[in-house]
């Protein structure tokens, strides 16, 4: 919904994780909810908060930042 009225998908980001698996049937598991949903200014605000999700999660999962760089 930040950028257009489409069908709802989701774009599930895999933590340090760099393998191409576009086209291919993956099972997501969902742990806990973020946020809610919430419209962005600018694609650098978007980001932002991205990387803030990821911060959260790491926190939550209790997983640690294995690749440097990554997100």
């Amino acid at each position: 919904p930040t950028f257009d009225n489409g069908p709802r998908i989701i774009e599930p980001f895999l933590l340090d994780f760099d393998e191409n698996l576009y086209g291919k049937q993956i099972t997501v598991e969902f742990t806990k909810r973020l946020r809610g949903e919430e419209r962005f200014d600018s694609v650098d605000a978007l980001i932002v908060q991205m990387n803030n999700d990821v911060d959260d999660t790491r926190r939550l999962l209790g997983t640690a930042h294995q690749q440097s760089g990554s997100r």
